[in-house]
């Protein structure tokens, strides 16, 4: 089959735009030139799919479930707690139940800044890294003092956020990344990821000291 000249300028011009594919452009050409539209189209569809990967959706779906439940499971078990047991018992830290719920209460309000953040700003993020000021945050805060069901109330909707937050995560910002102050990069996703660890470990530590 004879390709019109007309059809011959598009092909050469389609060809040279995505010359990246090809290894010799003149070669390709030349090949181009002596085979059907279609064929040429499924050749240029082949290439394309070898040397670009499809990104992957990952699914979140697991760690948002796993915060639900917690929420749903402790909630209860929380707001039925006497007022000596979540004042007076205090893990290694010296934390009361209080307070080790406020500290979920600040990862929760810094996590979820980070996580926007690294969504829409172009330059390198330093936030400012308060795990070496957890003790301070709850110490000024006066967790110890809070109105205890006031103190649920805010971890409880301040989580279902964080939960929405990932559900609505773009996917192409995951590998965005901030450094902390030991200057680690942190990705979108290791934040994402870490983030039921982190609640896991202090809802472990309450259930330890109510079962003093």
């Amino acid at each position: 089959m004879q390709i019109k000249p007309h059809k011959e300028k598009i092909i050469i011009a389609c060809v040279i735009k995505i010359s990246h594919f090809f290894t010799s452009v003149k070669r390709n050409v030349a090949l181009l030139l002596h085979i059907p539209f279609g064929d040429m189209l499924m050749q240029l569809c082949i290439l394309n799919s070898k040397n670009y990967k499809v990104m992957s959706t990952i699914d979140f779906s697991k760690i948002t479930d796993a915060i639900s439940n917690v929420i749903e499971t402790e909630e209860n078990l929380l707001r039925g707690l006497q007022e000596d047991v979540i004042t007076s018992r205090r893990n290694k830290q010296n934390r009361t139940i209080k307070q080790i719920l406020g500290h979920l209460i600040d990862s929760a309000s810094n996590n979820h800044q980070r996580m926007i953040r690294l969504q829409y700003c172009q330059h390198l993020l330093y936030f400012p890294d308060y795990r070496q000021d957890n003790d301070l945050w709850i110490a000024l805060q006066e967790y110890q003092h809070a109105a205890w069901n006031n103190l649920i109330g805010l971890w409880k909707f301040f989580n279902l956020h964080i939960i929405q937050v990932i559900k609505s995560v773009d996917q192409t910002k995951l590998e965005s990344y901030w450094c902390d102050f030991e200057g680690t990069k942190v990705t979108l996703k290791d934040m994402i990821e870490g983030y039921l660890d982190h609640l896991y470990l202090h809802i472990n530590e309450i259930h330890e000291l109510i079962n003093q």
